[in-house]
């Protein structure tokens, strides 16, 4: 009898532990998994917040990257440029001066602006005026850049080998100059009779829908705000094609430029104040003919643009610099 009760007292015992001993494992399991979730969280919230720098900190290099990439882009443009024109007989500042020398370069026209007679206007029309002094003002206040700026293009028809001078006065700079060179119709038709009637809106010049060949060169680069973008720009229209680039050579106000550009079949370079500035030989396979032959335009653009222009003349390159 012993026997049994003590043996029903130990199956007794034996499941109270079991029990307890499943109570506890029950609590230290919870314990274990409360603390797993708790460090869990803390984990993901920490790893959350490190993704936040990481992904702040990524953003301000992909920056960065992205600034100096397109300096280094700049600097290798105008190095290449610089090297690939300088190379070639026709790009040497000797060669240039001999290019302009007395007797061998044919002046063809020159415009000391006493009137606009041979001057046509697009855009704000107001803006181009004459003086005394002997140059054509463009005074482009109150536009933005990208929308209607001052158009002056010289009625006559230029052919391609020529050397483009004229003076640069910057009065206000918060906009931007720019040169037309060969601006003719995509057909060869007149730049200004052949083609539909414009209103100075600058895609209708360089636009992929613009009615007209062309190169151009940008000059004096601010923005509506006043900054200055670093570069002067060669492209290729219509479709604003960058063919070329350099520093902008013109970035003082109230001072006079002499500006220099010789245009030789694919290649062309400017010269400022007698220096070398930028230049390029277009290898551009694109649909159409390279502009060659036509209309010498300007425009003025920009919140507060005001330039003017002095002593335009244009000269035939000789026979033997004809490439």
């Amino acid at each position: 009898m012993a026997n049994e009760n003590q043996l029903e007292w130990l199956t007794i015992m034996d499941k109270l532990f079991s029990a307890c001993a499943a109570v506890v494992i029950s609590r230290l399991i919870a314990l274990i998994v409360k603390k797993i979730i708790i460090n869990s969280y803390t984990l993901m919230k920490k790893s959350f917040s490190y993704f936040r720098i990481m992904s702040s900190s990524l953003n301000k290099i992909r920056q960065h990257l992205s600034l100096d990439i397109r300096c280094l882009t700049n600097a290798i443009l105008l190095a290449a440029s610089t090297c690939a024109l300088c190379a070639d007989n026709l790009e040497s500042d000797s060669n240039y001066s001999n290019l302009t020398a007395p007797g061998e370069c044919n002046m063809i026209y020159s415009d000391d602006f006493s009137n606009l007679d041979n001057w046509h206007l697009e855009g704000l029309l107001g803006g181009v005026t004459t003086s005394n002094n002997g140059y054509m003002r463009l005074d482009c206040s109150n536009s933005e850049q990208g929308g209607t700026g001052v158009m002056a293009f010289c009625v006559v028809e230029f052919p391609d080998n020529i050397v483009l001078e004229y003076d640069l006065y910057i009065e206000a700079q918060n906009g931007l100059f720019i040169a037309f060179l060969a601006m003719r119709g995509l057909n060869g038709e007149d730049a200004i009779l052949g083609v539909p009637l414009r209103k100075g809106i600058f895609g209708e010049y360089v636009g992929i829908n613009a009615t007209t060949r062309s190169y151009h060169i940008s000059l004096s680069r601010y923005d509506d705000a006043g900054k200055h973008t670093g570069v002067s720009n060669w492209r290729r229209n219509p479709g604003l094609h960058l063919v070329g680039q350099g520093e902008d050579p013109c970035t003082e106000i109230n001072r006079w430029y002499s500006i220099k550009i010789v245009k030789s079949g694919t290649k062309c370079k400017i010269y400022v104040d007698g220096q070398f500035a930028s230049g390029f030989e277009d290898d551009l396979a694109l649909e159409g003919e390279i502009p060659s032959s036509g209309k010498i335009g300007f425009r003025a653009i920009g919140k507060s643009a005001i330039f003017r222009v002095s002593n335009f003349r244009v000269s035939k390159l000789p026979q033997s610099s004809e490439r």
